[in-house]
């Protein structure tokens, strides 16, 4: 998921880069032009509210190559892009992603740095042409998907010798852009604009996806991990390195919505911790992992409400305290200290329900 979705952000940075927020000073060739581009840009740039699709020709084929929509009220964007699809929302810190391939709404948590919906980050309207030579001609009146648009065509020369012409539908009436349009030698990327009421995340999105196997998340001082062999909502305690004092490994965890089963803690996942002096195991829990509280040297009790545990890995509590507590379930007394005995403690320890 992470290098999916890196590679999915890396892409939508470069497009959006197309038209970023540095102004340009147009040499018009006559004040209409000059004069519909500012109106039109002074229109965008209130835009809450925006969607398009790119399109991109090369040798004589035209593919959809991204769609994307962007509410700046809601926080909520939409990206489609080589076929994969994601919303991104801001306001909750979330990425949900569709897997083409399972056929299955995954959700993950995404920070600031992943979330695009700040005001830099969304310009709706080709400016940056930093050190070039620009002219800019107005070519009239033109019907562009079913509205009538002032045509503009700018002719663009790099200082590096490249040369390009971006053409701008803009709507007669409003002075909204319809269409940009990036010609340079055979290739054509058109951006054709649209403007829904809202961009909002599905509720069946919401309702059907679920951890990707492999994702992490955090729940106070713990990290969570999702098995990849997972079936159904579960996770196992992966990192518990910044928890200190008494420590409760929960029952189940909460993450968009939906509660996970906490099924196991994970090799090395406390390891050489020195600030826990108590753990309480939730009743979930089915396996603790080798050297998970591995010199945990001020864990002087646990506690085992699970009944479901059936393996504890080697030194699972080796190097705790001199002496080392351990309750468990009636039922499993004989089970957890054989259990206990076999993963090796350094500890004088007892076992009792």
């Amino acid at each position: 998921m992470k290098r999916r979705m890196e590679y999915f952000l890396v892409c939508l940075f470069v497009l959006l880069g197309i038209f970023g927020g540095r102004k340009v000073v147009f040499a018009a060739e006559n004040k209409d032009a000059e004069g519909i581009i500012g109106k039109c840009q002074t229109v965008m740039s209130a835009k809450k509210v925006l969607a398009y699709d790119i399109y991109m020709t090369y040798e004589g084929q035209r593919e959809k190559f991204m769609a994307m929509s962007v509410d700046k009220n809601t926080k909520t964007s939409y990206v489609e892009l080589l076929g994969e699809v994601m919303y991104l929302d801001e306001r909750n810190k979330l990425i949900y992603h569709y897997d083409s391939e399972k056929k299955k709404w995954y959700v993950a948590p995404g920070d600031s740095s992943e979330i695009l919906l700040e005001d830099e980050d969304v310009n709706y309207i080709y400016q940056d042409i930093e050190g070039a030579q620009v002219t800019c001609e107005y070519n009239g009146t033109e019907i562009f998907q079913n509205v009538s648009c002032e045509k503009i065509t700018s002719h663009v020369k790099e200082d590096t010798g490249e040369a390009y012409d971006i053409i701008y539908y803009v709507n007669e009436n409003t002075y909204e852009l319809c269409a940009e349009v990036i010609e340079q030698e055979g290739m054509i990327m058109e951006l054709l604009f649209s403007y829904p009421d809202a961009v909002q995340i599905p509720e069946n999105v919401k309702n059907s996806s679920v951890l990707e196997p492999g994702s992490t998340v955090k729940s106070g001082k713990l990290q969570y991990r999702v098995p990849k062999s997972a079936k159904g909502r579960v996770v196992e305690v992966s990192n518990g390195s910044k928890a200190a004092g008494k420590v409760t490994i929960p029952d189940t965890i909460t993450f968009a919505g939906k509660k996970y089963k906490v099924t196991g803690i994970e090799a090395k996942a406390f390891a050489n911790n020195r600030k826990i002096t108590k753990v309480t195991i939730g009743k979930n829990v089915k396996t603790i992992g080798k050297m998970s509280f591995y010199k945990c040297k001020k864990l002087k009790q646990v506690v085992i409400r699970s009944t479901k545990i059936t393996k504890i890995g080697q030194k699972a509590f080796y190097g705790n305290a001199k002496k080392l507590k351990v309750k468990v379930p009636k039922s499993k007394l004989g089970k957890y200290k054989k259990l206990l005995k076999k993963s090796k403690v350094s500890s004088r320890l007892t076992v009792s329900r």
